[in-house]
């Protein structure tokens, strides 16, 4: 098969601007063509064209409106699309047929915009063949399938779904001392705008609070500094509790213009409905987490940054990592960046597939989890020479290594529970699973040639490197695995552009 990466775009418009009443106004439309991939069959050598995607309308368009003297604002959305397809068309089953939302937001001000309070509400509307629709409904941003859920219906009949979102903040953004924020968003489970925007999560009540106590004055020590407190709580629509997180960040600025960042975040137990893929909700253990960034002042003709990273849980799970940042400017002509990493990560709930033949307690089926250890290592380079003030040379490249090692496999024993039934033990049956540890190499890199030979007029030269590689092994990655990710095979690319001015009078 013979498939094209992009669609084509047959033609698309744009309007955009602002009227002396305030009034902003955008307004995008698109028409993309139909796709075809090409295909060969072995057995009867014959040639075929297979539609992959089909002729597609899509619009945007905002209005918004500012006024009082503060700046504030009222605005609406609007979007739509819509795809030929047919009934029995192959693609109706994958593809909706037409997708809209519809949207408000506004942005009060007052006391010249000290305080602000902002609200939105919107809607969506996607309908096309049940098929289309079911895979809506198994998305990972509901997975109204799940055995135990009991606040949504999966119907695979249905041939439309509509949805609304909504969320009120309000904002202190100004003062000598004291800032606030406060903020609480809904968006309800059957809401999807993914044809013509991005939706990660739905399902979902969220609830935060934030208060800041700053210095802007400089004193003996600091010249400026704040110390953050905020909590964060995500429910579904259930009121199932998904995410309870309260954390604390203090920022310094030293006299000599250093600065110091301290972050603690504690995690506290609570449900998430998604780790099972589609299964019974799981809960999530207790655990903290600590980053420390120190950096010097950037101005310095040497720029430094180091970042520190560690975190534990209840359940055995650990993170810790280390980077730095490191950019020198030895001569105007020069500039030389380093910023190396290194990052080591235990998952303790890591999910690996579901298997049938489970017990009653889990609704016949087996949701298996285990340890993952993974290890990252990389090294982001940059180099910039200018020969002169038209012509200068970019380089960029990162190696990097990756590994990964499963272990301590088991099955989830009750819903609502982090309990597993580990296997290899006595009393479990013994299960087929594939060997997933991984070892992962790669090697990137571009290097550009710009001469701007006339105004306006530049010439690229481009060199392309994309090296990498791939094993099956558990050992963790080093230093070695880094740099010998540069003998991997890969594509070499080079490329020429030019761009011409033309001056017409």
């Amino acid at each position: 098969m013979d498939h094209p990466s992009t669609t084509t775009t047959l033609g698309a418009a744009k309007v955009t601007g602002r009227l002396t009443s305030g009034t902003s106004i955008g307004v995008l439309g698109a028409l993309s063509t139909g796709e075809s991939a090409r295909t060969y069959d072995v057995r009867s050598a014959a040639f075929n064209r297979v539609r992959v995607a089909p002729w597609t309308t899509y619009g945007v368009g905002r209005v918004q409106q500012e006024f009082g003297p503060a700046g504030s604002t009222l605005a609406f959305l609007g979007t739509a699309l819509h795809r030929e397809l047919v009934v029995g068309d192959p693609l109706a089953s994958l593809l909706t047929r037409s997708a809209f939302s519809a949207s408000g937001d506004s942005l009060l001000r007052f006391k010249d915009g000290e305080y602000e309070i902002g609200m939105n509400l919107g809607v969506s509307h996607v309908a096309g063949e049940a098929a289309a629709i079911t895979r809506i409904q198994q998305s990972s941003a509901r997975y109204f399938q799940r055995p135990d859920a009991q606040h949504v219906t999966y119907d695979p009949r249905r041939t439309s779904i509509t949805g609304v979102k909504g969320g009120v903040t309000a904002e202190r953004r100004s003062g000598r001392h004291w800032l606030w924020q406060a903020a609480m968003e809904f968006v309800s489970p059957e809401f999807e705008v993914n044809d013509v925007g991005r939706l990660s999560t739905a399902d979902e009540l969220s609830a935060s609070a934030e208060i800041e106590y700053r210095e802007t004055q400089p004193g003996r020590l600091f010249r400026n500094y704040s110390v953050t407190l905020e909590s964060d709580r995500r429910w579904n629509f259930n009121r199932d509790l998904q995410d309870n997180q309260v954390s604390s960040e203090i920022d310094l600025t030293w006299r000599n213009f250093w600065s110091t960042e301290l972050e603690i975040d504690l995690d506290l137990p609570a449900q998430d409905q998604r780790l099972t893929r589609g299964g019974p909700s799981m809960a999530t253990p207790r655990g903290w987490f600590a980053s420390l960034q120190i950096s010097n002042r950037d101005a310095a003709r040497t720029h430094g940054t180091l970042d520190l990273e560690y975190g534990r849980n209840e359940d055995g799970g650990s993170a810790y990592a280390i980077d730095g940042d490191v950019t020198v400017r030895p001569t105007p002509r020069w500039q030389l960046s380093f910023r190396p990493g290194y990052e080591r990560r235990v998952d303790d709930q890591q999910y690996v597939t579901t298997l049938d033949g489970g017990r009653a307690e889990t609704f016949g089926r087996r949701y298996v989890f285990a340890f993952i250890d993974r290890s990252t290592i990389s090294s982001e380079v940059r180099l910039n020479y200018t020969f002169k003030p038209d012509v200068n040379l970019e380089f960029y490249g990162e190696p990097f290594a990756a590994s990964g090692r499963y272990y301590d496999f088991g099955e989830l024993e009750t819903p609502r529970s982090r309990a597993r039934l580990p296997y290899g033990t006595e009393g479990t049956e013994a299960v087929a699973l594939h060997n997933r540890d991984f070892n992962v190499f790669s090697f990137r890199s571009n290097l550009v040639l710009r001469w701007e030979w006339r105004p306006g007029s530049t010439l690229y030269l481009v060199w392309q490197q994309d090296r990498q590689e791939s094993e099956v092994r558990a050992d963790r990655v080093g230093l070695r695995d880094l740099f010998g990710s540069l003998q991997s095979a890969g594509d070499n690319i080079f490329a020429i552009k030019a761009t011409f001015w033309l001056g017409m009078k």
